[in-house]
């Protein structure tokens, strides 16, 4: 037979790695999403307070500097890419208590591609963005949603 010291040390022992398993379990599948959920937000955010301006204005090839130009076009392709990364961490939730509803998301999923793909250089007689206050709109959807 065991004596009750030993057994009590192996079962606190065996507690102990129990509740560490738990306590891991849980944060890699609830707390880190979240988390991850959140900078994807935070990043997002931070990029359309940032390039609010470009998105909202259209310009005119002609007149545009080369170097402005790459910057209007960099500012679209780190749209696409906070989009993609946005949707990725979404999706890896498990959890949506606290998070925006799925209809809302597909909303602002919408539009970021819109945005994304909006031509914000016009050449010729091109028609740029819609109104500049129809897209202040709709990123002030976004901060809604992304509260």
């Amino acid at each position: 037979m065991v004596s009750p010291e030993i057994l009590t040390a192996s079962l606190t022992i065996l507690g102990g790695i129990t509740i560490f398993l738990i306590q891991k379990f849980v944060i890699i599948l609830f707390i880190q999403p979240h988390q991850e959920f959140k900078e994807a937000k935070s990043k997002l955010k931070y990029l359309l307070l940032l390039n609010k301006n470009i998105y909202t204005n259209g310009f005119d090839e002609n007149k545009i500097k080369p170097e402005f130009k790459e910057t209007v076009l960099e500012s679209q392709r780190d749209i696409r890419k906070e989009w993609a990364n946005l949707y990725v961490k979404y999706d890896n939730l498990i959890l949506k208590w606290f998070s925006p509803k799925q209809k809302e998301m597909k909303k602002v999923y919408e539009i970021l591609i819109y945005i994304s793909n909006s031509p914000i250089i016009r050449t010729n007689n091109q028609k740029t963005n819609d109104n500049p206050i129809d897209i202040n709109s709709k990123i002030n959807d976004i901060f809604k949603v992304l509260k």
